[in-house]
C-alpha cells in the first residue's frame, strides 16, 4: 500500500501526535509498505529526509497563525495514484489539501481524529467549515478510545465509520535504564527524595499550575519537568511564589536518549491535564514501559483508558491540587502499592506495542480501500 500521512510537524518536533504518527508510519514501513509524511518545514526552504524508513517531506513554511503553519504550497501536494491519505486532525491545512486531492478521485482518505478544537475560536470556525466535508468523504475514521468516539460532537454524524485502535508506542525503547547518565543526574539532584516526572509541552491544557500547587502540598517530593512551551516563564514565577523552586528541575526539551534517562530517574509519572484536548497521552505509555506508576486526570477521554485507576496508578479529578497531592502520596509512601503499580504499568504498556497493533491499522487501510 501507498500511505501518506498529513500533519503539520514530524519528529523530532515535540508532541504526542508527532510521536504517535511516527510510530504508526514506521511500523507500516517495516511491514513492507510505501510510507511517507508531508509536513511543514521549519523555514522557507523545502526539506526531505528518511526517518526509520518513512519519507518525510517538509514544504516551505513562513511562520504560523493560530498554530497552523503558513505553508501555501501544502495545498499542492505531490500526488501518487491510488494512495491512502491519512489525515491527522485537527489540521485545517491538511484537511483542505486532502479535499483537493479527493476531488481528483485518485486517493482514499482515512482520518485520525485526535481531538476537537476547543480553544482557538478562529481556527475552530475554519475547521468546522471543512472538517465535516472531509469526514463525509473519508472511508474510515480512526480514534484512539471509545470515550473520544462517543464524546466528540464532530464525529456524531459519522459513527458508522468510526474505528477504535489505540496508538502504537515503541515500548521497548522506553524500558528503564537505571544507569543512564540522565537518570543518575536526576537521582543526585533529588538527594534520595522521591521524584515525580512530567513530560510534555508547557501549554494551558496540561494543568501544570495545578501540579505546582500539588507539589507545594507534598514537602518531600521533587518534580522534574521535561518540555518547553509558552508558559515556562509563568510557571517559574508560580514556583517561586509557592516556595518550591528548589524542588523543581526544569530540563526543557531533551533528546530521545535523555528522555529514556528521565523516565529511568523518576519514581512516578504525572499527567495533570485539565481539558479534553488531552485525548490519549502517549507519554503515559512511555512512562509505563519504564515501570512508572502514573497519576493522571479524569477528562472523559482516552487518558483514563490508558491509565487504570487502582492498577497502573491513580486517576483524579482535573484542576484539584489537593486530590492530586493525595494520589502522589498514596503511591510514593507505600512501597507495596508502588511495586504493584509499577508491574501493572509494565504489563499495560506491552498492549501498545507495534507487534500487537500494526495489523489492526493495516486492516483499517484495507477496509478503506476495499
Amino acid at each position: 500500500m501507498r500511505i501518506t500521512h498529513l500533519y503539520k510537524h514530524y519528529l523530532p518536533h515535540p508532541g504526542g501526535v508527532e510521536r504517535a504518527m511516527h510510530s504508526l508510519a514506521r511500523a507500516c514501513a517495516a511491514s513492507g509498505h510505501d510510507v511517507r509524511a508531508i509536513v511543514s518545514a521549519d523555514g522557507p526552504r523545502p526539506t526531505r529526509r528518511n526517518v526509520d524508513g518513512v519519507d518525510v517531506i517538509g514544504v516551505p513554511s513562513f511562520g504560523a497563525l493560530q498554530s497552523v503553519p503558513l505553508a501555501p504550497t501544502y495545498l499542492a501536494l505531490p500526488a501518487r495514484d491510488g494512495e491512502i491519505l491519512h489525515v491527522h486532525e485537527s489540521f485545517p491545512l491538511g484537511t483542505l489539501a486532502a479535499l483537493l486531492r479527493l476531488r481528483r478521485g485518485r486517493a482514499t482518505a482515512v482520518v485520525t481524529w485526535h481531538f476537537d478544537v476547543v480553544r482557538q475560536r478562529a481556527l475552530a470556525q475554519l475547521h468546522r467549515a471543512v472538517a465535516a466535508r472531509l469526514l463525509a468523504r473519508a472511508r474510515a475514521i480512526h480514534v484512539t478510545s471509545d470515550l473520544l468516539a462517543s464524546s466528540s460532537r464532530a464525529l456524531a454524524p459519522f459513527t458508522d465509520k468510526v474505528r477504535v485502535i489505540p496508538h502504537i508506542v515503541d515500548v521497548e525503547r522506553f524500558r528503564a535504564v537505571p544507569a543512564h547518565p540522565a537518570a543518575r543526574r536526576i537521582r543526585a539532584w533529588a538527594g534520595g527524595a522521591p521524584v515525580a516526572l512530567f513530560v510534555g509541552r508547557l501549554v494551558y491544557y496540561k494543568g501544570l499550575g495545578v501540579l505546582l500547587d500539588a507539589l507545594a502540598r507534598v514537602p518531600t517530593l521533587r518534580l522534574v519537568m521535561v518540555g518547553d512551551g509558552p508558559l515556562l516563564r509563568d510557571l517559574r514565577t508560580q514556583a517561586g511564589q509557592l516556595g518550591v523552586s528548589a524542588r523543581v528541575l526544569w530540563l526543557g526539551a531533551v533528546s530521545d536518549d535523555d528522555l529514556v534517562g528521565a523516565y529511568s530517574g523518576a519514581d512516578v509519572f504525572v499527567l495533570p491535564s485539565t481539558a479534553p484536548t488531552e485525548t490519549f497521552g502517549v507519554v503515559q505509555v512511555e512512562a509505563m514501559a519504564a515501570g512508572l506508576p502514573v497519576v493522571s486526570t479524569r477528562l472523559g477521554t482516552g487518558v483514563e483508558r490508558v491509565n487504570s485507576d487502582g492498577a497502573t496508578g491513580r486517576v483524579v479529578s482535573p484542576g484539584d491540587p489537593a486530590e492530586l497531592a493525595d494520589a502522589l502520596r498514596a503511591i510514593l509512601e507505600d512501597p507495596a502499592v508502588r511495586a504493584r503499580s509499577a508491574e501493572a504499568a509494565r504489563e499495560r504498556a506491552r498492549e501498545f506495542a507495534a507487534d500487537r497493533l500494526v495489523e489492526r491499522y493495516l486492516a483499517l487501510y484495507a477496509e478503506a480501500t476495499a
